[in-house]
């Protein structure tokens, strides 16, 4: 279903009077049908720490010389698969890429210092800000940053948004549908809605989630 059609279907199962032809421009209950539709999809990205299989993407990063933090929040990426770090001169193509091993961002400041130094990256840190890493050695050349990452939350914004979870879309709707009767304290609804949420979450987790060890954290040995 596309955007506009989930919010269609939140509509008729709340049993909201009025037209819905677009996501745009509306106002009063069918503004807030809206909202709720578009709120439950970013919620339902967010839950299991957004480690969803259709948020998984093969990430890469060109890092540079003199430069050791890269703000990874702005390429649209919430989190690493921190097993999958991985480091080439970009000049020397992909086949000669590294395995960057992780370190936890404590052991990390503790043991490296001088951040002056430079060279061939060996080792990566996630820093405490959830938008940064930082390699060390400071490369001193033009090198390429490659991993398995999952992407922030895509939000729904136009009529024709269509969710990548595509066999999920009822569950957006529940899900929503959770907030229409919280605001009209329509406790029947609620039940009905929370029902219908438990069976089709759990057909998401099982179909979607990625095991955790999947993405293991590399510990410093």
């Amino acid at each position: 279903m596309t955007f506009l059609e989930i919010c269609v279907k939140l509509k008729n199962e709340a049993g909201v009077s009025g037209t819905l032809s677009t996501v745009t421009g509306n106002t009063g209950e069918l503004d807030r049908v809206v909202e709720w539709a578009k709120d439950a999809w970013t919620d339902l990205q967010n839950s299991k720490s957004g480690k969803w299989r259709f948020l998984w993407t093969a990430y890469t990063k060109s890092i540079t010389s003199g430069t050791g933090d890269y703000d990874y929040n702005a390429d649209s990426i919430k989190s690493f698969d921190k097993d999958t770090f991985g480091v080439y001169l970009t000049a020397d193509g992909a086949t000669t890429k590294r395995r960057l091993p992780y370190m936890e961002y404590k052991n990390f400041q503790n043991r490296y210092l001088d951040l002056t130094t430079t060279g061939y990256p060996s080792v990566v840190t996630l820093l405490p800000d959830n938008t940064t890493f930082r390699v060390y050695p400071t490369p001193d050349d033009t090198y390429t940053f490659s991993c398995d990452a999952f992407t922030l939350p895509i939000e729904l914004a136009v009529d024709a948004d269509v969710p990548a979870m595509a066999d999920g879309h009822k569950l957006i709707v529940y899900k929503a549908l959770l907030d229409y009767a919280g605001y009209e304290e329509a406790g029947s609804v609620l039940q009905y809605a929370k029902l219908r949420v438990d069976e089709l979450y759990n057909n998401m987790i099982w179909k979607y989630l990625v095991d955790e060890e999947e993405t293991m954290v590399v510990r410093p040995r």
